[in-house]
């Protein structure tokens, strides 16, 4: 699936018109990022990570300072616990909501490959998921191809930005550490896509001339 194929807003403006009042009344805490609570439980909301969501630009967020043990704590054993004194320190994000409104430009199509946030999120997202060791071709039914393409167009970008980074008239010492670096790309590419038999072999991919006239069948006559 690509990025031109997702819906980012699946609930267009005419259908969240089309809701009763009270569905919509406080449209704008859709986008406030603050702590929401539930007894013991406290929870960020973070639209800001999904500011397409709402028709508008996505842009880097920000880290929001929260408390990493807050998760290992329950009700167990804590009946009269006062949880609103427990929650004393994430209560005042909540009160004033209507200052942390995430705003932004509106969103104009899709996102360049260059990006400033795709290039973040590239760089701290994990975007092959998937298990790398059974084969796919020894896989029946539904076989997923998009691993192993986006794997052969990362390789192959990085061959191709290398090779424009060295200009026309490169120094030879560049050249080998290209050739080194084409060399193992490749390699890794054919691991990663479960073809690391050809590593060893020498590559022939040449086809054999067709004539016209062997592309029609003999006409035997009587």
């Amino acid at each position: 699936m690509t990025e031109d194929q997702f819906i980012w807003e699946p609930y267009t403006d005419d259908l969240i018109e089309s809701l009763p009042d009270y569905y919509r009344a406080g449209r704008d805490m859709w986008r406030v990022r603050v702590p929401i609570f539930c007894w013991n439980v406290v929870e960020v909301h973070w639209p800001d990570r999904v500011m397409r969501q709402f028709g508008l630009q996505q842009v880097i967020p920000t880290p929001f300072l929260f408390d990493s043990t807050h998760f290992r704590h329950d009700r167990r054993g804590r009946p009269n616990t006062n949880w609103e004194l427990e929650h004393a320190q994430w209560l005042p994000f909540w009160n004033e909501r209507e200052q942390y409104i995430c705003n932004a430009l509106v969103n104009h199509g899709s996102l360049r490959y260059d990006d400033p946030y795709l290039i973040w999120f590239r760089r701290i997202t994990r975007l092959l998921i998937g298990n790398p060791n059974p084969c796919p071709q020894c896989k029946q039914g539904y076989v997923p191809n998009s691993t192993a393409y986006e794997t052969m167009a990362c390789h192959i970008h990085s061959m191709v930005d290398k090779a424009k980074s060295l200009g026309d008239t490169p120094l030879y010492e560049d050249l080998y550490m290209f050739r080194k670096m084409v060399r193992d790309q490749s390699s890794d590419c054919l691991r990663n896509v479960h073809e690391a038999d050809k590593i060893h072999v020498s590559a022939d991919y040449r086809r054999d001339e067709v004539q016209p006239d062997q592309l029609r069948p003999h006409i035997h006559r009587r």
